[in-house]
């Protein structure tokens, strides 16, 4: 959630200072159009401290404002257009080893297979959910998992243990299935690219959107984000190698710069050296996955560098000879939240809203039909 609280904010942000600078003042204090005859002398170009008291004054207001119609807008239509069915069986850290709701369809077009699919950064399960019911309505059997944000899981994107997805997967081939595959997107596809990694025999195929190549270095949101000394990861209790990326604290501002020039949230300067230049030891060892490897990126993404990232992974699979089907779907259209599920927050980023609109969503489709189509080719 404060991933999108953060982007509502910087439009609202945008539109209170540009009414107050740029129309307030420069347009009514230089435009010929104000000037009235005989009222003159009528100041309409208010003094530059009243209007900072009255935009500051603003902001607090539409930081409030922004943090209840992301709420609202989450409640009432992060689910448009998706019906949840019954799930089977809810699974809780406590008593199974890992937090995931099963999603099980009426008729099997999938039989003796099963995804595990999880979310990014913005650590909601609800979207998860949402996720693996687009993907149980066309027959596919689908445990949503959680890993932070939940009873007995890390608050905090730093040393989140791969064990509870480990469990998950051992918990599917238990229950029958042969083949279990992974879905992740964003901070989530990293995750996945990672597991498949570690857990070969385990983890059957991997689907990662908006990938990146590269453990990274973990960092949490309680009060705004805050890099901490350490990975993201952990597994059977050590920390994995990670990149770090070479600050001492989250550049705030210089995000915020960019985001407003980009009419967007953007961390591309953020993750390019990441990407570009990371530690050798973090790099993430996708050739160890033990079944067949889609990642899908869009051109438009400008959170991070998935596209090149994607390339990467790639270049790294045909290094070492990857014995099993790969595969990179490039768009050229859809933002950063590139899920196939009708969801209103795509529209928060360019590649999903306006004149890309119709484009980002046929592409946001499209890679869900291919998705489906790599599940049939395990």
């Amino acid at each position: 959630m404060g991933l999108f609280l953060l982007c509502v904010l910087l439009f609202l942000e945008i539109s209170n200072w540009r009414d107050g600078i740029v129309i307030g003042r420069l347009w009514v204090g230089r435009s010929m159009f104000w000037i009235l005859p005989g009222i003159e002398d009528i100041p309409f170009v208010k003094p530059w401290r009243a209007i900072l008291v009255k935009r500051t004054i603003l902001s607090v207001i539409w930081f409030v404002a922004a943090a209840v119609i992301t709420r609202l807008a989450i409640l009432i239509f992060c689910g448009k257009g998706v019906k949840i069915m019954n799930q089977n069986a809810a699974y809780r850290v406590k008593t199974d080893g890992f937090h995931g709701d099963l999603f099980c369809p009426a008729q099997d077009a999938y039989p003796g297979k099963a995804l595990i699919c999880f979310s990014g950064s913005d650590g909601r399960f609800e979207l998860t959910r949402r996720l693996a019911a687009v993907f149980q309505a066309h027959g596919l059997t689908v445990l949503a998992l959680a890993y932070v944000m939940e009873e007995g899981l890390p608050d905090q994107f730093y040393h989140v243990p791969i064990d509870t997805l480990e469990a998950a997967a051992k918990r599917l081939h238990d229950m029958g299935y042969e083949k279990v595959g992974l879905w992740g997107i964003s901070k989530g596809a990293e995750l996945a690219l990672t597991a498949g990694s570690l857990l070969p025999g385990l983890v059957n195929a991997v689907a990662a959107a908006a990938p990146i190549s590269t453990v990274c270095q973990g960092f949490t949101k309680k009060k705004g984000i805050t890099l901490l000394p350490g990975s993201s990861w952990r597994f059977h209790g050590e920390e994995l190698p990670y990149t770090s990326f070479g600050l001492k604290k989250f550049p705030l501002g210089h995000v915020l710069q960019k985001s407003l020039i980009a009419r967007e949230l953007t961390m591309y300067d953020l993750y390019l050296p990441v990407v570009q230049k990371p530690n050798p030891a973090a790099v993430i060892k996708a050739e160890k996955i033990t079944g067949p490897v889609l990642l899908i990126s869009s051109g438009m993404d400008t959170m991070w560098t998935s596209e090149l990232a994607a390339e990467q992974v790639m270049d790294r699979l045909r290094q070492h000879s990857f014995p099993y089907f790969c595969q990179h779907l490039r768009y050229d259209y859809g933002g950063r939240l590139f899920v196939p599920v009708e969801f209103w927050m795509t529209k928060l980023f360019k590649g999903d809203r306006g004149q890309n609109r119709e484009p980002g969503r046929k592409a946001r489709m499209d890679s869900l039909t291919k998705t489906l189509e790599f599940v049939s080719q395990w």
